[in-house]
């Protein structure tokens, strides 16, 4: 087998695995082949609509809402596949459900594990959470006081 035709046959069973980016394709097989080689692999399955980083984009961020994550997990996970600036700012745009809503299931969710702790340690484990799954900060503050207001 020559050179473009491995890196095809590479780039498939690389796309069979699980959806991939174009950034991290390229990547992956720039690793194994020349840059060349890699570049006219990605085109020929960007061309055939293989790959699609819009879609992927789309997808993911649909997966990370169901997972109850905020605007900022969702922006950083896929800035991390190299999904574009400009496309991962359509995404978040669209939105999707309300990230008020999602961050109070969230918390709601969470909030049962913290029954029996102190209203303080309470209030700061669930802030902490919510911080980490990619909420903003005002928003944090305001569902946290609201899930946590019948403690104790």
């Amino acid at each position: 087998m020559d050179g473009p035709a491995e890196a095809k046959n590479y780039a498939y069973k690389l796309l069979a695995i699980e959806p991939r980016t174009e950034s991290e394709l390229l990547k992956k097989l720039s690793a194994k082949f020349d840059i060349n080689t890699s570049n006219d692999a990605v085109a020929f399955l960007k061309k055939r609509g293989l790959i699609d980083d819009m879609k992927y984009a789309e997808d993911r961020a649909l997966m990370e809402r169901e997972s109850l994550k905020g605007p900022d997990h969702i922006r950083e996970v896929l800035k991390k596949k190299g999904v574009p600036d400009g496309i991962i700012e359509k995404i978040l745009s669209a939105g999707g459900a309300d990230v008020r809503d999602m961050a109070y299931r969230a918390a709601q969710e969470r909030v049962r594990l913290l029954r029996g702790l102190p209203k303080e340690k309470a209030m700061k484990r669930l802030y902490d959470y919510l911080a980490r799954r990619g909420y903003d900060m005002e928003l944090v503050e305001s569902v946290t006081k609201e899930v946590t207001k019948d403690l104790n």
